[in-house]
């Protein structure tokens, strides 16, 4: 979300949240790159990779599971953000992610 914010325009993400929740939540937005999370990550991004891959190789089970209390990713779009990365940054298969998101 820090990248592509427009997630934020739908009201998916809030639904049953009181207004001043909702005002609070935008307001966060506002600078990201300031959040101690956003700090770490991309240090620890080589690590995690690494560590993935390892176990794939290993021949463990891997199953998506969400990071909802990641800042910034909200509950309903935590799997489709995991899916995403599966692929498109750590470079495993559609099919095989498809497979650990269903166990």
């Amino acid at each position: 979300m820090r990248d592509n914010p427009e997630i934020s325009d739908g009201d998916d993400w809030h639904m049953g949240l009181p207004d001043s929740v909702v005002l609070d939540l935008r307001n966060s937005f506002a600078y990201p790159d300031q959040l101690p999370y956003f700090q770490l990550t991309p240090m620890r991004r080589p690590t995690l990779e690494k560590k993935v891959n390892q176990l794939k190789e290993a021949g463990v089970v891997l199953m998506i599971g969400t990071d909802s209390g990641i800042p910034m990713k909200f509950y309903i779009q935590s799997t489709w953000n995991e899916l995403d990365v599966w692929v498109n940054e750590f470079g495993f298969d559609p099919i095989y992610t498809i497979k650990a998101a269903t166990y």
